[in-house]
This record gives structure tokens, sequence and C-alpha cells, in this order.
């Protein structure tokens, strides 16, 4: 996802999604399993997002294979985006 791509909030949001899962992390619930949740509520979010904008249920049973393709796609590339970035800042982002 590019700054090009996105509306003036995306970042916020998404900071705000992050401050949240972190902190749910604690000596008890590690960031794997926060991770785990995040990533299942997400999911969860987004098929009701597009459960949401069809307009029946065989629309969306017929969009099954579609949708699933989009979602994975976007997660692709903005997991390749920010691991990347981690690489690049590996020292600074994890004081290394």
């Amino acid at each position: 996802m590019t700054m090009e791509n996105t509306d003036p909030d995306f970042y916020h949001r998404a900071d705000a999604h992050i401050s949240l899962a972190n902190s749910q992390v604690s000596n008890e619930v590690g960031a794997g399993k926060v991770s785990a949740s995040f990533m299942y509520g997400m999911a969860r979010y987004c098929a009701f997002v597009y459960a949401a904008n069809s307009d029946s249920k065989p629309e969306l049973e017929a969009d099954r294979d579609k949708a699933i393709e989009y979602f994975v796609e976007q997660f692709r590339l903005s997991f390749e985006e920010n691991f990347d970035d981690y690489v690049a800042h590996y020292e600074k982002y994890l004081n290394r």
C-alpha cells in the first residue's frame, strides 16, 4: 500500500489497531497469540464487510473465490512491504 493509494486517515487507523494489539501483549499472552487473534479478527471483519456489500446470498456465494483471492493478495502485498521494511530497518526498529 502506498501513500498515493490511501485516504488521509489510513495509517492513523492502522496504528490504532496495532496499538490495541500491543496493549494485549503480556507475560501471560505473547505477541504470537495476539497476532493470531488479530488476524482472525481481521479476517472476520473483512468477511463481514464483503457480505454486507453483497446484494444477495447467491451473489456472496458466487463471489467466494474472488473475495478470497482479493484479500489474500492484499495481505500478501502488505506483509511483503512491511517485512521488507523490517529487514531494512532491523536495528532501528528492534533496538539491536
